[in-house]
């Protein structure tokens, strides 16, 4: 009697607890079906309960020590912001696509330089606007590809199909946003 106590009260707090670490690795494509709009209570069936709440601020952990904000307002979705490692925020601009996305010139081929190069969310952090284009490149190494109509953005593309754009005026970085893996574009805000 004792043992069937002592593991049914093991299994309930298991079960507790696997609630809780079951969506501690979202990823960026966990919430591409999430738009602007949404009641809170059907986004929170879809990806859970956040790890963090600030008043009407809902803050999820996704890999790479970046995280997603949502921001309710009359409990419905008001905004949406992606937090990257160095905690700089980026604002989704649309619940659309990025028009822009499909003006991708394509990856460079690996050239002798970007052979077995990997570039991660996280070499953004030293990225600062008002650098100049050399400075940039000297940090993380040259672009991965361009886009843009008129307007070219190079583009320094993740793994998980997500990317950076970058935008230089006379030479100096002037913008940069984070596109996710579902092509939605995010404006930085700071």
């Amino acid at each position: 009697m004792f043992k069937k106590t002592i593991t049914a009260s093991l299994t309930f707090v298991l079960f507790s607890l696997m609630s809780c670490f079951a969506k501690e690795n979202l990823k960026i494509k966990d919430f591409c079906k999430i738009n602007i709009g949404t009641k809170r209570a059907d986004i929170e069936k879809f990806i859970g309960k956040p790890q963090e709440k600030l008043k009407s601020n809902f803050i999820y952990n996704l890999d790479y020590e970046c995280k997603m904000k949502l921001i309710y307002k009359n409990d419905k979705l008001n905004k949406i912001l992606f937090i990257d490692p160095c905690k700089r925020e980026y604002q989704l601009k649309s619940n659309q696509t990025s028009i822009s996305s499909t003006a991708k010139t394509g990856i460079l081929p690996s050239g002798p330089n970007q052979k077995n190069r990997t570039i991660s969310i996280n070499d953004f952090c030293k990225v600062k606007e008002g650098m100049t284009y050399n400075k940039v490149v000297n940090l993380i190494g040259p672009n991965t590809g361009s886009i843009g109509f008129g307007m070219a953005w190079d583009v320094y593309e993740f793994p998980d199909s997500s990317y950076m754009k970058l935008w230089y005026n006379n030479n100096n970085l002037a913008f940069f946003n984070f596109v996710d893996c579902c092509n939605r574009e995010y404006a930085s805000v700071n």
